[in-house]
């Protein structure tokens, strides 16, 4: 399928962007490996929203008639996609090849397996009736964005802290610049999170006759949202530590991983096939 050949270029990309990353590590006076850097994973990303909009035609014109974000692989394929954006259009993260090098290497390890591997089913099936239409696309989208913006965020933490740990050399300012960085992506993440809950919560009346289940996967994008508001509130009214910070950071990223992918494996009408 096309959708994969331009997912494999993609990853190969990626690949070699990360070791420009590394390499800009080591040798930061060398400009050059920076903007190479930057220029490979610009590339990549194009031929990365290539493959997601090849899947997207794929699906209407075999008459599939759902967006496709309905199979782990399309989700991830998206989802991975919006993690390389968030990363290079923040232009403040641009001096940080640590970081460049974390989110690089998450995104390249998730479209090299969808790429790859054969873990994850990548034929496109018939899907339920109520899974055709506008309401999929607002609220799986959305929502996929937000995990994005809080996924960048936990990479951001993880990274400051190694380097608090390990004495990673590193620009003056880090700390201004990353936590900047995070909760910009925790404020993004937020907002697109929280149109997505609506909008699921919204679709569930329509499709469902109810507006609440309490599905494990409900469940867990409530306390996903909690805590993150939560932070977003209590760090604007009195301050969090860094430290706090980190830890709430890590304690949103948990819940993302058992509501993105954990409820998959519970008795729960969110299921993505192809797992």
């Amino acid at each position: 399928m096309i959708d994969v050949f331009f997912l494999r270029i993609a990853a190969s990309l990626y690949l070699i962007s990360l070791l420009l990353s590394v390499l800009s590590i080591f040798f930061r006076e060398k400009y050059s490996l920076v903007t190479s850097f930057r220029i490979v994973t610009f590339i990549g990303l194009t031929l990365h929203v290539l493959s997601f909009s090849a899947r997207v035609w794929q699906s209407y014109e075999l008459h599939k008639g759902y967006f496709p974000v309905v199979s782990m692989y399309e989700s991830l394929t998206f989802f991975s996609m919006t993690v390389m954006f968030y990363y290079l259009f923040q232009r403040d993260l641009e001096s940080e090849e640590t970081v460049g090098f974390f989110v690089t290497l998450f995104v390249f390890l998730l479209a090299g397996c969808l790429a790859f591997a054969s873990l994850f089913d990548k034929e496109m099936r018939p899907v339920l009736p109520s899974l055709k239409g506008l309401w999929l696309p607002i609220h799986a989208l959305t929502c996929l964005i937000g995990y994005a913006g809080f996924t960048v965020a936990f990479i951001l933490g993880i990274v400051y802290l190694m380097r608090n740990i390990f004495r990673f050399r590193s620009s003056v300012g880090l700390e201004d610049v990353v936590f900047c960085a995070l909760d910009r992506s925790i404020n993004v993440g937020v907002f697109f999170f929280t149109v997505g809950f609506v909008a699921g919560v919204i679709w569930a009346h329509y499709a469902w006759g109810a507006y609440w289940r309490w599905d494990p996967k409900e469940v867990g994008s409530l306390i996903t949202l909690l805590v993150y508001v939560g932070y977003i509130h209590v760090d604007g009214l009195v301050g969090l530590s860094i430290h706090t910070k980190i830890f709430v950071v890590v304690l949103g990223f948990l819940c993302v991983v058992f509501t993105y992918f954990g409820v998959n494996y519970l008795s729960s009408v969110h299921v993505y096939h192809g797992m």
